[in-house]
């Protein structure tokens, strides 16, 4: 017998369903673009380490794996929200590789009232070598009228966070403005670039894109572990307060394990820290844990800038 507050309509989004593939071209002026919107001052990134190609960041995946359509629409008026973001990185990106992006949707759950939905993107470069999976966490304001219900996740934690009892690592703050974060979102017309379209989902101010504090904290870690974070590096954040144009954001890196640092397990290990963003007011806006490949020749770099 059906419930009479559920509508029984397809589920638009069901466990599995792919929502498109697109190719990527990974341009270079595009790469400058990126680091250029989360305040960085490197042009590229060890241009002698790597061959004549300069890296393409790894972070500038984030936004664009997430112009997929589906979960990004208004489904049945609700108001998407981009809650957490999580990727593994299996390869070098250089300027001018070409990558495959497919994305479906991995998982839903109803948790505290709010639907989520995992969407998982996989990115294969022109040769078919998989060079990254990752996937961001979507949340809507409210329950859908799907029948049957989803499964219920109430009382479960799902968060990334891991307290740091080691040394910091280092911190990278950055003052976000209107042309950063249009500069991070490209030629979209969102809350992120349009400063009516922000007021009408109650902001007074542009709203910086979770992806974008995300790359932040994911240029820290490139500058800490540098090719270990890049050829086999995850991180794993969730986005817990909204940034604003003018705020400034400081991301930081600690170990957890005191017993991690500087690579003591050797060759080749994997090294696992605490990695977070707070803005200007001691507030925790994202937070969340990272891993890096460690070579014992090569101990991370302690760093640290402001912009």
């Amino acid at each position: 017998m059906t419930e009479t507050n559920v509508i029984p309509v397809n589920d638009p989004l069901p466990s599995g369903k792919v929502l498109g593939r697109r190719e990527l071209v990974l341009e270079a002026d595009k790469a400058r673009q990126h680091r250029q919107s989360i305040g960085s001052l490197d042009n590229e990134l060890f241009p002698t380490e790597t061959g004549p190609r300069p890296i393409w960041p790894s972070a500038g995946l984030f936004y664009e794996a997430m112009e997929f359509p589906g979960p990004r629409e208004h489904e049945q008026g609700r108001a998407a929200f981009n809650s957490g973001i999580h990727w593994n990185f299996h390869g070098i990106l250089h300027a001018g590789d070409r990558l495959n992006l497919q994305a479906r949707v991995s998982d839903r759950w109803i948790k505290r009232g709010r639907e989520y939905a995992i969407i998982e993107v996989t990115a294969h470069n022109q040769r078919g070598e998989l060079v990254a999976v990752g996937g961001f966490k979507e949340s809507w304001d409210r329950p859908p009228a799907y029948h049957p219900p989803l499964r219920s996740l109430d009382g479960v934690a799902s968060s990334w966070w891991t307290e740091p009892r080691g040394a910091e690592v280092g911190r990278f703050d950055c003052h976000y403005t209107d042309a950063m974060s249009r500069l991070f979102c490209g030629s979209v017309r969102n809350l992120h670039t349009e400063p009516e379209l922000a007021r009408q989902r109650g902001f007074d101010r542009l709203v910086i894109a979770g992806p974008q504090i995300v790359s932040q904290m994911s240029e820290l870690m490139t500058r800490a572990f540098g090719l270990g974070y890049l050829t086999a590096g995850e991180i794993k954040v969730n986005l817990l307060k909204p940034v604003f144009s003018g705020d400034t954001i400081s991301a930081r890196v600690a170990y957890i394990d005191p017993n991690d640092e500087g690579g003591k397990h050797g060759k080749n290990a994997q090294v696992q820290v605490a990695i977070w963003a707070v803005n200007q007011h001691a507030e925790t806006v994202a937070g969340g844990m990272a891993c890096a490949g460690i070579n014992l020749g090569k101990p991370p770099r302690t760093t640290e800038q402001s912009v």
